[in-house]
């Protein structure tokens, strides 16, 4: 029934000092009590911090779409999307892929991943020691955990459904970015990209962005998204674990807990 009406029933009855809180140690070591309660709620989210460079750190995926196979990195300092096809999922395949797009913006320090199979294979991560960069997965069973590339795999897929692809990425990359003002191009390339609407010769020419301005910007933007999402899902910090506490686990979709 709870700390609160155990604490009811028990003052009807018998009264001790600090009876209270052997309920409340009680009812926390309850193992019918714990299977009977709600599951935790979320945690509060944590903003990730914005890299010193353009393709310092990405994010990576794969996702199928009408059943072709693609890859999506995903820079964290700029949003910048780079999205490669992949005829199979043989991890050589994506190694060469992103070889191709490391080529064009220089080798990362991190590249952020899920578990996937091909993206844990001794061949990818001979492909990490070789060239250099650390490889780091995200929680298993937990995808919003590599946040900023699921988010971009919805992204690509609403792309890749336009009846022209190219220039549906083109307008993208030279979108600016909701509360930074500036645009996934001009952080990257430092200059805005010509694209299908008029503009004059002269905002097209290459300027310097103000870092500073920028990291304040994408602070206050970043607080803004945690404040929506810990209202929104009602998240508060949990307890901190202690290794040899005692856990119940359930992934999604179980009923019975272990």
């Amino acid at each position: 029934m709870g700390i609160a009406k155990c604490r009811e029933r028990a003052a009807q009855s018998v009264w001790y000092p600090q009876i209270g809180k052997d309920i409340k140690e009680r009812v926390a070591n309850c193992r019918q009590c714990l299977e009977e309660r709600a599951s935790h709620p979320k945690e509060p989210l944590l903003p990730t911090p914005l890299p010193n460079r353009p393709f310092e750190k990405v994010a990576l995926d794969l996702f199928e779409l009408k059943g072709q196979s693609f890859v999506v990195v995903t820079d964290y300092y700029s949003r910048y999307p780079e999205i490669g096809y992949l005829p199979n999922q043989k991890a050589s395949t994506l190694v060469m892929k992103l070889k191709t797009i490391f080529a064009r913006h220089g080798i990362p320090e991190t590249v952020v991943s899920d578990n996937q199979t091909n993206l844990t294979s001794h061949e990818f991560q001979r492909f990490a020691q070789d060239w250099g960069f650390q490889h780091i997965t995200s929680s298993p069973h937990f995808p919003s955990g590599n946040r900023a590339a699921e988010c971009r795999v919805k992204l690509s897929k609403r792309l890749l459904r336009q009846e022209d692809y190219a220039l549906a990425l083109l307008t993208y990359r030279a979108t600016p970015i909701p509360g930074l003002g500036t645009s996934p191009a001009e952080l990257v390339m430092g200059r805005k990209m010509k694209t299908i609407l008029p503009t004059l010769p002269t905002v097209l020419q290459p300027c310097a962005v103000n870092t500073h301005l920028l990291r304040e910007k994408d602070r206050v933007y970043k607080q803004k998204q945690k404040s929506y999402h810990d209202r929104h899902f009602g998240a508060w910090a949990l307890s901190e674990l202690r290794p040899g506490d005692p856990v119940f686990i359930k992934l999604d979709g179980q009923q019975g807990w272990k």
